[in-house]
């Protein structure tokens, strides 16, 4: 039907997002509770209560999240997600790729005719600046350690490697799966929009003695930080959704290991809720 009727799924999805529109005005949107009510054989004042947990997305919030490669909670990752759960559970065999199941033409057209271009994305999660030891203060709701194996000495998530001399090596990374890490950790974070991230991160204990606890403490924090700086420059996050945390080698990842340098050179990301549930 969609390949023989294009002009009539365009319309749909055109009337849609009009639909979001009106959905302002509080009349047109006590019309549409009325008739939801009268549909599904429900209260009008139940439908009511439920709008409040119900958010319309309009046109500028489904183009981000269908056509925008940056978003970290976008369509494609959305899938790759929930593909590889079900996969898991031994509920899906052959999985499909994300752009066999969606058609971005009629997104991509409507854009390109600038039909909803004074529409604005209104579910963007705003966040204040808050203390590492507040947000910490919550129960988080899930710590995942992320290994990114930095150089000695360095804080760079894109450092080369080196020769046997300690020069630089053109064309190489001293941790070559950063990017996939990286990505990963914007996908967890997307996926929590309104909780708070902290990012923790760690050094080895390979100059215990030797160099200021101070310096290690700085580097250790050095290494958070530009996990958060890159994460708000490539997926445009709110840098406040971020805390940042040095622990030097005061926390070494496996307590009973404690020597193992290269484990420990590491960065833990911890989800927060924005509110406690008390």
């Amino acid at each position: 039907f969609a390949k023989d009727h294009p002009e009539i799924v365009k319309g749909l999805v055109a009337g849609i997002f009009e639909g979001m529109e009106a959905l302002k005005d509080p009349t047109q949107k006590a019309k549409a509770i009325q008739w939801m009510a009268e549909g599904y054989g429900m209260q009008v004042s139940d439908v009511e209560g439920m709008t409040a947990d119900a958010h319309s997305t309009n046109f500028a919030e489904n183009k981000e999240f269908f056509l925008n490669a940056n978003n970290p909670a976008n369509f494609e990752r959305t899938w790759k997600n929930v593909s590889y759960v079900y996969k898991e559970l031994g509920i899906l065999g052959t999985l499909a790729r994300f752009d066999e199941v969606m058609d971005f033409s009629v997104i991509q057209a409507l854009d390109r005719e600038g039909a909803f271009k004074n529409q604005r994305d209104e579910y963007v999660a705003k966040f204040v600046p808050s203390s590492f030891a507040k947000v910490q203060a919550e129960a988080p709701i899930l710590t995942q350690t992320i290994r990114i194996n930095f150089y000695p000495n360095s804080s760079n998530l894109y450092e080369p490697q080196h020769d046997e001399f300690g020069a630089p090596m053109k064309n190489t990374l001293y941790d070559p799966n950063v990017e996939a890490t990286m990505e990963r950790v914007a996908r967890l974070a997307g996926q929590y929009d309104r909780a708070v991230v902290a990012i923790v991160g760690h050094t080895d204990g390979s100059m215990k003695g030797k160099v200021p606890v101070s310096a290690v403490a700085a580097l250790s924090r050095e290494r958070a930080n530009a996990v958060k700086q890159a994460l708000v420059s490539k997926y445009k996050f709110d840098p406040n959704k971020f805390n940042v945390e040095g622990k030097g080698w005061d926390v070494p990842a496996d307590p009973g290991d404690p020597n193992n340098h290269a484990m420990n050179r590491r960065v833990e990301i911890s989800v927060y809720p924005v509110e406690s549930g008390g």
